[in-house]
């Protein structure tokens, strides 16, 4: 009899699948504020500009380099905190459990 063939699977352990998930979650995390960060200072520069510019007060935006900064980290460990937890529920699941046809 010969033995069964299945496909090699990204991750066989807990903690390799827990590492897939949570490198997945930041890499979307790092794109999304690639992305977000600078879309997200255009965007509120331009409406301070129109808000400021109908009220007659100043229209220079001050952008705190500081506190955009520390969002990069805070979206990071927010990202493996909450891929942590289906994380671990799917490192608990056998494949083959999941993937078999009733």
């Amino acid at each position: 009899m010969l033995p069964s063939w299945s496909p090699p699977s990204p991750a066989r352990t807990l903690p390799q699948l827990l590492s897939v998930v949570l490198w997945q979650a930041c890499a979307l995390t790092a794109v999304a504020l690639l992305a977000g960060l600078p879309l997200g200072i255009l965007a509120g520069r331009w409406s301070w500009g129109i808000f400021a510019g109908s009220l007659g007060v100043a229209t220079g935006p001050a952008v705190p380099a500081p506190a955009v900064l520390a969002i990069i980290p805070v979206a990071l460990v927010l990202a493996i905190l909450i891929a942590a937890g289906p994380g671990w529920g799917a490192a608990q699941r056998k494949p083959t459990a999941v993937l078999r046809m009733d």
